[in-house]
């Protein structure tokens, strides 16, 4: 159990029940933090450390159906990812980097592919935006 995910967890909750309450009221059914949120995807980080996806999540439903799975690899690690950018306690859940791991060749090491001069792009779905790559097994 992590304190510090309870306690931004607590908080995210007190500002939506304020400015968003069917917002507030998706982040109970889901049990965390909100690391991310995009179109047909959200990733909420519980306090147990599990990092949780929900895809096509329908805010405007009365009765919304979540379909949540646990992120594991390359998806955890970019859900990390991208929550670590707003809030960067989030960063200690990540990996460090082993001295014998490859940099990721699809990202030539930066977290992000397809990205432009005024957009950063997607996290890399080959390293999950660590930029480096499992070292291979001896």
């Amino acid at each position: 159990m992590h304190s510090w995910i309870e306690r931004l967890y607590q908080a995210q909750l007190t500002y939506f029940d304020q400015r968003n309450p069917s917002q507030a009221r998706w982040l109970r059914e889901a049990g965390g933090f909100l690391l991310f949120g995009t179109i047909g995807s959200e990733a909420v980080l519980r306090p147990d450390g599990s990092v949780w996806i929900c895809a096509a999540a329908n805010w405007d439903d009365a009765s919304p159906n979540w379909e949540w799975h646990e992120a594991r690899g390359v998806d955890r690690w970019g859900a990390l990812v991208l929550g670590a950018e707003r809030v960067p306690e989030v960063a200690q859940l990540l990996p460090e980097r082993p001295g014998t791991s490859p940099t990721c060749a699809r990202c030539a090491g930066r977290s992000y592919i397809l990205g432009t001069a005024t957009s950063r792009g997607i996290v890399c779905p080959e390293c999950g935006g660590l930029g480096w790559l499992e070292p291979p097994a001896a």
